[in-house]
């Protein structure tokens, strides 16, 4: 008896949905353990379990460690509207007179991510990390608890160096007109990783 049209789509579908489970299944076996680990703890967070990627990294090793993304309940990223394109690409302004960030808040910022710092502003938990503005000073970005937080230092490949680099770029694409100020801050506190792949380049080394 021949098959009807509908039949044939839902053997088609079921073929390639075997085929799809078996190479992402050989995918996973080909990496670590560590990546495993991973992968499970970011299919909770997008599952809606377990709170936020980086707090579960933290509860998994038992370390408090800094980490790469910042915690968007934490810091979701906080802009200054005084700080307009005109003022940050003024070649006579500079960050130093923006600069705020005393003490106490660097501490709060620490307690609320569960890392201890010390009076240099880099954290001493492991691999080292320091207070940073997730929407960067010359990108417009305030000296709010909602704006910073406990970046990895030292970590490969993503860390605080790279984003430096990344805040830099779009300090000159922002001042050059290629991208609007409003387009650069959204894109670094959504997710600078992809904002560093998309406007910089492929992954550091």
């Amino acid at each position: 008896m021949q098959s009807t049209p509908e039949e044939q789509i839902d053997k088609a579908f079921g073929t390639i949905k075997s085929a799809l489970r078996t190479e992402l299944l050989q995918r996973i076996l080909q990496n670590t353990p560590t990546f495993f680990e991973e992968l499970i703890i970011d299919l909770l967070v997008k599952m809606g379990y377990g709170g936020s990627r980086p707090l579960l990294l933290c509860a998994q090793t038992h370390v408090p460690v800094a980490p790469v993304l910042p915690d968007r309940n934490l810091t979701p990223g906080d802009a200054d509207a005084a700080l307009t394109k005109e003022v940050i690409c003024n070649k006579s302004w500079s960050t130093h007179e923006v600069r705020n960030v005393p003490e106490a808040e660097k501490k709060q910022v620490y307690e609320r991510y569960r890392l201890q710092g010390d009076n240099t502003s880099y954290c001493a938990g492991p691999g080292g990390c320091e207070i940073d503005h997730l929407i960067s000073l010359e990108l417009g970005g305030k000296n709010t608890v909602q704006n910073l937080w406990p970046q990895s230092y030292s970590g490969l490949p993503w860390n605080a160096h790279v984003k430096d680099a990344l805040e830099d770029h779009l300090h000159k694409l922002v001042c050059d007109g290629t991208v609007t100020l409003q387009t650069a801050q959204n894109e670094i506190k959504t997710d600078w990783i992809k904002a560093y792949e998309k406007y910089v380049g492929s992954k550091p080394k």
